[in-house]
Parts: C-alpha cells; structure tokens; sequence
C-alpha cells in the first residue's frame, strides 16, 4: 500500500555501440514504475531521464523537490521535457569524453576526444563479438557502416534524424537539408 517500485537496467548489451557509449542502444533504458500514485497501465514515449527519478521519488512521498534539483516528478501534469542531456567521461579503465543532446527526434553527439578510437582497449576486448568485428575490419570484411566503428578517429560531430534513421548509421552534420541544419 505504501511501496512504489522503479525497475530499471543498465545498458549492458553486448554490441559494440551500446554499453558506454550515447547511441540509443547506450542511453535507452527500459523503466517501469508501479505502486501507489503511479497511473496504471499505461506506456509512455516521452522522453525520461534518469535524474527524473529522484524527483519522482520525492514527489510519490510527499517531499518537495529542491529547486537546485534538475530532476522533475515525471508524473506531474506538467511534466515535459524537450531534451535530454547524456555524457560519457571514464568508463571502467578508458577515458574518453562525449555529450549528446536527444529530443524526440534528433540526437546531436559531441566526441571531444577525436583522437581515441571508438574502440579502446577496454574489458570488452576478449568477448566473442569484439574480437570477431575487429578480425573481420583487419581482413576488410566489413561494409562503410560496420567499419565505421572500427576505425582509429572519429567525428567531432555527429547528428541523426531518430525517425529516419534509428540505427544512427547516416551522420548528418553535413546535411545540404535546411530542416537539418536549422535543428543542428
């Protein structure tokens, strides 16, 4: 009667461009909330972020949220947000530095680092997959998109349209489109 549970994972899946990075497979997390004050059976597609959950906590136990909390009660009626922020700084022994920006549907990536390979030495190194992916890069197996995450440097910018292009494979920064650039 009086317990709220929040349900949420990390992003640990095996693929190259999920775990510690801003892609959509790195930053989407499932969440689901349950318990009293909490709307029933319903499934959002707003965009959350994970400082919201705090705030929502306080908000279900009755405790004003302090103004210096950037976390807002994702069940108010007034809950919005146009955009959420992402970052990725060290993760376990790699030290790298990303931004990104995500609305509903554009994502803006800033690699600050250009200089470090997306592909790090890191703990993944001996799994199956990683080792596979960089056999097949070394042996030129691997098509424009699959190598591009293989690779030695990357972009200091990178930008998707999210409803054209889900996978994040078509980097519009340069996009002769006016409707891109007007939202880059």
């Amino acid at each position: 009667e009086n317990t709220v549970i929040f349900f949420f994972s990390d992003h640990g899946m095996e693929f190259p461009r999920s775990k510690q990075f801003l892609y959509e497979g790195g930053i989407r997390v499932p969440l689901i909330v349950a318990g009293p004050g909490v709307p029933v059976n319903q499934a959002r597609k707003d965009l959350v972020s994970g400082i919201d959950i705090s705030a929502t906590t306080l908000a279900l136990a009755g405790i004003r949220i302090p103004d210096h909390m950037q976390g807002m009660d994702m069940f108010a009626a007034n809950f919005h947000r146009d955009y959420v922020v992402s970052a990725r700084d060290r993760c376990d022994f790699t030290i790298d530095r990303i931004r990104s920006i995500t609305t509903d549907r554009y994502k803006y990536i800033r690699n600050f680092m250009t200089d470090k390979a997306y592909m790090q030495s890191n703990y993944r190194d001996d799994w199956p997959a990683m080792l596979l992916l960089k056999e097949m890069y070394k042996n030129g197996e691997l098509n424009e998109v699959q190598s591009h995450f293989v690779r030695d440097e990357r972009p200091a910018e990178e930008f998707y349209d999210l409803w054209e292009d889900p996978h994040e494979t078509n980097n519009l920064v340069h996009s002769w489109k006016r409707e891109h650039a007007v939202e880059l």
